[in-house]
């Protein structure tokens, strides 16, 4: 009797293994799962590429799943791509589009979900990513601040994009210029303490045609702001007004130290061009 007992045993042990040891376990080391967006930073209305490569060494692939979705201007999520493809053997080189709507919020990361599954019934996934972002345009050239202790402006506002004087409000003076009282150009800004505006600077070698909202966004959160920048002939730097979300982009194209009059002791002035995004 036990004789039989044990046989039965191993009979189902067998089957057993026939049919759960037949299906290989899921195995990510099996499937090669590549995603790619052709543009990190693409223009509200411009169409980002997809890109999807799948190879798997084990099971035939059968189906392909993307999925995006994003923040429009009224906050509120929205799918932008789910799109589904089949395929049929152990590799798939594909494509698919991404239409960056009008509506969508800038500086916001998309991140764009691809999902295959092979014959086996095994599932993977991988997400790549792009941002929406708005392109810079000059809000205004030419402006000039002075010695602050000068008879002319020695402070601006980048909000307005105009110049401050002394007695203005401090809430209002995003740059101030630091020179000291009958001293040389200090060559550096200061942002009012009441203005909450903060800098990073980017230096003389910065591509300004590599501009954009999200670039300049991203600056602030991988990078110090400071509320001081020194600032020399072709230098960038970026200002976050306020505290709140509006960047905009300093470029420094003069430097005049000894501009004033001869009996002057407050001499200097600065030229630059202001850039923010629309």
């Amino acid at each position: 009797m036990k004789l039989k007992i044990l046989t039965l045993t191993a009979v189902l042990a067998l089957f057993a293994c026939v049919f759960s040891c037949g299906k290989k376990e899921p195995d990510k080391s099996d499937t090669t799962l590549t995603v790619s967006t052709n543009k990190e930073y693409p223009q509200l209305g411009d169409t980002v590429t997809v890109s999807v490569k799948i190879v798997n060494t084990i099971a035939d692939i059968a189906s392909i799943k993307v999925e995006a979705n994003a923040i429009d201007t009224n906050e509120a999520s929205m799918t932008i791509l789910n799109e589904s493809a089949t395929a049929s053997g152990l590799t798939y080189d594909g494509t698919f589009q991404l239409i960056i709507t009008k509506n969508l919020k800038v500086n916001q990361q998309i991140d764009v979900k691809v999902t295959t599954t092979d014959a086996q019934g095994n599932s993977f996934d991988k997400t790549a990513s792009t941002t929406p972002a708005a392109k810079a345009y000059i809000a205004r050239k030419d402006n000039v601040m002075y010695h602050q202790f000068s008879q002319s402006p020695g402070f601006y506002d980048l909000v307005e994009t105009v110049e401050r004087y002394r007695s203005d409000p401090g809430t209002t003076k995003d740059l101030m210029d630091r020179s000291e009282q009958d001293k040389s150009l200090s060559k550096s800004f200061e942002a009012n303490k009441q203005t909450g505006t903060t800098f990073v600077d980017l230096g003389v070698d910065f591509d300004l045609k590599t501009l954009n909202s999200a670039m300049a966004a991203k600056q602030f959160t991988t990078r110090n702001p400071s509320t001081i920048v020194s600032v020399a002939v072709e230098s960038k730097f970026l200002a976050k007004l306020r505290g709140g979300d509006e960047i905009a982009l300093v470029h420094i194209t003069e430097i005049d130290p000894n501009y004033g009059g001869a009996t002057d002791l407050n001499k200097g002035k600065y030229v630059f061009d202001i850039y923010k995004f629309q």
